[in-house]
């Protein structure tokens, strides 16, 4: 379970409380913590569903951004599991070694 405060497109502020079984808005305001519901039965499944029954821009924006990103290639919106290269890094030279191309025998040999 983890709490949010949400501020929509249109600059209301919202509580929000998360819980495995949904999202619902809580009773709290900024000075004062009421993890309870605000109202009864206002739980929602997901996160875009809360935030398109409160925010009426959210609702016509976020089907937008949506057909932006499938246009896209998959590769572009896909996130990647390591660190990138930054092109500011300092270069490295690659330097003659003789010995090189033997270096991965060794490797496979366990001879190190």
């Amino acid at each position: 379970m983890f709490y949010l405060v949400i501020e929509t497109l249109e600059g209301k502020t919202f509580h929000v409380t998360a819980t495995p079984s949904g999202f619902f808005i809580n009773g709290s305001t900024d000075s004062i913590f009421d993890p309870s519901p605000a109202k009864k039965g206002n739980k929602i499944e997901t996160l875009v569903g809360l935030l398109s029954k409160v925010s009426k821009q959210f609702q016509t924006v976020f089907p937008n951004l949506l057909k932006s990103r499938i246009q896209k290639h998959p590769y572009e919106v896909t996130s990647i599991p390591f660190k990138p290269k930054k092109w500011t890094e300092s270069i490295h030279y690659h330097t003659f070694n003789q010995s090189r191309s033997e270096d991965s025998y060794f490797k496979i040999l366990g001879v190190e």
